[in-house]
């Protein structure tokens, strides 16, 4: 099996129970990094901390992870860049000891900037990778396409927008449920 293959399948792999099992873990990971920034601006005592700190890892930890299990693309979703931009943060703190409650609290609000963007930001690939159109493609620009299924180029499941493929079957499923539940008819095409 090549290794573009298991990193960026094409679509996404489906982990069942994605859905909840990333609510669960959101909310431990919330719960947990909120005690201890709050145990930061009180100045609690470290030893109590421990338990909090490893909950907040291992929680973040299995998140990422969760992601990552669907797809390696994700890194380069508005999403995954900002995660990556809290653990460049959290990596800051040792260094800058003496400032880790206002890096913690930059931290919390990225979190909650990203968590409350609209999808076509969190689900759009702010970097390079993404960011040809086809004419540019088609042009021969020595940068990896998107979406190209040319050995030369990265595969990655994005759309021409930069966003995440989405999955056509389920969404045509979703329509025909909602107009069975609602009495107007399927919208063709719409996401």
């Amino acid at each position: 099996m090549r290794v573009r293959a298991v990193l960026l399948p094409d679509p996404p792999r489906r982990v069942p129970g994605h859905r909840w099992l990333g609510v669960a873990l959101r909310t431990v990971h919330l719960l947990t990094f909120g005690v201890l920034v709050g145990s930061h601006v009180f100045a609690v005592e470290p030893s109590r901390l421990l338990p909090f700190l490893l909950a907040t890892v291992a929680s973040g930890f299995a998140l990422m992870s969760l992601d990552l299990a669907s797809a390696c693309s994700w890194l380069f979703t508005g999403e995954g860049v900002s995660v990556l931009l809290k653990l460049l943060l959290l990596a800051i703190v040792p260094v800058l000891w003496e400032q880790r409650v206002v890096i913690l609290m930059m931290i919390a609000g990225t979190a909650g900037v990203t968590s409350h963007m609209p999808p076509r930001f969190r689900h759009r690939v702010p970097l390079p990778l993404a960011a040809q159109n086809a004419s540019e493609r088609d042009a021969g620009s020595p940068l990896p396409s998107v979406g190209a299924a040319s050995p030369t180029r990265l595969s990655v499941p994005f759309d021409e927008a930069g966003r995440i493929q989405r999955n056509e079957r389920l969404h045509r499923a979703r329509d025909v449920y909602r107009s069975s539940t609602t009495g107007y008819p399927a919208q063709s095409g719409a996401s």
